[in-house]
C-alpha cells in the first residue's frame, strides 16, 4: 500500500490502507465460522423494522447468487445546533439522541456512495480486489441483494453531541496530510448539512427505534462488568455503570386480575402517585379513541403476555408506543405520567 516516487518519498496507494488489512485479517482469522460479516463503524447501529432478528432478515435476503446487502445509513442528529453542554458522564448516544435528518437526499453534499455499508457473506469477499468500505467487492458472479432495505437500516451518530462535533470541528488539520485534509472538507460539508437541517422545517424527524434497546443494554453492560472486574473504573465508566446498575435492579410489577375486581383502582392508588414507577393502564387493549367496540383490544394470549413484558421492561417498538398513546382514555386517564406525554405535540 507504499509507493517510493523518485524523489525517495514514500506515499500511499490507498488513502484507508488499514480497511484493506483490516478486512484481509478478519476474513482470514473468522472467516470459516461465520456466516455473515457486517462492516459498520462504532458509531454506527442496525435498526431493525418491528421484531423480526437480524439473521432471519438476512437469511431471507441473501442466498443463491446474493452474497450481501447493503444497509443505507440515516444521520442522527444532535438535539439543538446551540446547545453545546458536555454530554453528561456515561451518558448512551442512543438514549440521548433521538432525532434524524428526515432523508438522506437532504445531504446532498456528501456522495451517495459512501452512506451505505456491508454486510456479506465471508467467503464470497474478493479481498484482494476490495472494493472500498462502503461497497465491499464480491468474487465474480455473485451480486447485493436489494431485499434488506425494507428490513433494516443504519443509523450513523456522526455528528454525537454538538460539543463533541465542535471539538472535531475546530481541529487544526492543516498539518497532518492530505488524509486529515480531506477530513476537514467532510466536516465542513457535515456542518453544512446541519446547519441546513435545523434551519428547513420537516427536515428533522423523531427517531426512537433504539429506545427499547436502552434498558437491555444497561443490563448487559453491568453484567458484563461485575463479570471482570479488576480495578477500579474511570469515572465516565463508573457513571455508566452506577446507570447500569439502576436498570439491572429496576422492580417491575405487573397487576393480573379477573374484570370489574378493583385492579384498576389498585393500579392508580398504589403506583400512579409515586414519581419512581410509570403506570400503564392495560396495555393489550390498545384500541385506539375512534374505534366502536368499548372493550376491543389488539393482543391476546401469548401476544398479550409480550406486550405486557416489553411494557414493564421499556421495550415497546414506537409503532406499538404510538398504538399504546392512542388509546387516550387508558393512557392519559389512567396514568399522570402518560397524560404528560400525551400533552407534547410537536416530537421535536
Amino acid at each position: 500500500f507504499v509507493k517510493r516516487l523518485a524523489d525517495g518519498r514514500c506515499v500511499r496507494t490507498v488513502q484507508f490502507a488499514q480497511q484493506i488489512g483490516m478486512i484481509r485479517h478478519v476474513v482470514a482469522r473468522y472467516g470459516d465460522a461465520s456466516t455473515y460479516m457486517a462492516f459498520l463503524d462504532v458509531d454506527e447501529f442496525v435498526l431493525i423494522n418491528g421484531r423480526t432478528s437480524l439473521p432471519a432478515i438476512l437469511n431471507n435476503a441473501i442466498f443463491g447468487l446474493y452474497a450481501g446487502v447493503k444497509l443505507w445509513s440515516t444521520v442522527m442528529l444532535p438535539s439543538s445546533l446551540s446547545d453545546m453542554r458536555p454530554p453528561p458522564e456515561g451518558t448512551l448516544l442512543i438514549q440521548r439522541m433521538i432525532k434524524q435528518l428526515a432523508s438522506h437526499k437532504l445531504d446532498k453534499l456528501t456522495p451517495t456512495h459512501t452512506l451505505t455499508k456491508s454486510i456479506v457473506r465471508p467467503r464470497y469477499l474478493d479481498t484482494e480486489t476490495f472494493g472500498h468500505i462502503h461497497e465491499l467487492a464480491l468474487q465474480p458472479g455473485y451480486k447485493y441483494s436489494k431485499k434488506m432495505n425494507v428490513g433494516a437500516k443504519l443509523l450513523h451518530f456522526r455528528y454525537r453531541y454538538m460539543s463533541t462535533f465542535m471539538q472535531r470541528y475546530q481541529k487544526n488539520y492543516s498539518l497532518a496530510g492530505a488524509g486529515a485534509q480531506a477530513k476537514h472538507q467532510r466536516l465542513e460539508e457535515w456542518m453544512k448539512v446541519l446547519q441546513k437541517a435545523f434551519s428547513s422545517p420537516g427536515s428533522i424527524v423523531p427517531q426512537l427505534g433504539l429506545l427499547r434497546h436502552v434498558s437491555d443494554l444497561k443490563t448487559a453492560l453491568f453484567m458484563r462488568w461485575e463479570r471482570h472486574r479488576t480495578l477500579a473504573p474511570p469515572s465516565f465508566v463508573a457513571a455508566m455503570l452506577k446507570d447500569a446498575a439502576s436498570a439491572a435492579n429496576k422492580l417491575s410489577v405487573l397487576i393480573v386480575a379477573e374484570g370489574r375486581s378493583g385492579s384498576t383502582l389498585l393500579g392508580e392508588l398504589a403506583f400512579d402517585p409515586r414519581i419512581d414507577f410509570s403506570y400503564t393502564y392495560e396495555p393489550c387493549r390498545m384500541r385506539g379513541s375512534n374505534e366502536a367496540a368499548l372493550y376491543a383490544g389488539l393482543y391476546f394470549g401469548a401476544d398479550c403476555t409480550r406486550i405486557a413484558l416489553a411494557t414493564v421492561t421499556c421495550g415497546l417498538t414506537f409503532d406499538e408506543f404510538l398504538k399504546l398513546r392512542s388509546d387516550t382514555s387508558a393512557f392519559e386517564r389512567h396514568s399522570r405520567l402518560g397524560h404528560l406525554v400525551a400533552t407534547v405535540q410537536d416530537p421535536h
